[in-house]
């Protein structure tokens, strides 16, 4: 009865091994990582570099509508231009992303770009017409007070005595 047993622990304990390393692989290869929580929510566009050059849109007419939206798995860019009558040209897309790993994210639609997080803006890069366009993003004041919201609320739940 005694091998029976010692079998039956190392089983568990080989099932418990594959475990933990199928969750080391995951979180290393592109499962969420710390900052996946921190994407989450509305960003609004402040700045893009194009050709060399450093461009402030936000609050200007059309540009200050673009926005970077992250929920779950899913990203909602829309780029807001201006056209040369003075009239609005807005773009938006939906797309999954998934990590690259080291922070960084790639949308899922071909050729959409990639994004990560940099000094606590969102940073979007994209390629149009050959050219590299990169857009930076706030967090909106809406969606940061949600995150804060959030993880307050989550570190009151967690200071709560356990019930038995």
């Amino acid at each position: 009865m005694a091998g029976f047993a010692n079998k039956a622990k190392s089983k568990v304990f080989a099932a418990c091994v594959c475990i933990v390393f199928a969750a080391c692989v995951y979180i290393g290869f592109g499962g969420p990582s710390s900052s996946a929580s921190e994407l989450e929510g509305r960003w609004e566009l402040v700045s893009l570099k194009a050709q060399g050059q450093n461009f402030q849109v936000a609050g200007q007419k059309c540009f200050g509508d673009s926005f970077f939206e992250i929920s779950g798995d899913e990203a909602t860019v829309g780029i807001v231009g201006s056209n040369p009558d003075g009239s609005c040209n807005r773009s938006a897309g939906k797309s999954g992303h998934k990590s690259l790993g080291g922070g960084k994210y790639a949308l899922s639609t071909k050729g959409l770009g990639e994004f990560w997080l940099k000094d606590g803006m969102l940073e979007y890069k994209q390629v149009a017409d050959g050219q590299e366009v990169l857009f930076v993003f706030k967090k909106s004041a809406s969606s940061a007070q949600e995150s804060a919201n959030k993880s307050s609320s989550n570190s009151a739940e967690s200071a709560k005595p356990a019930k038995d």
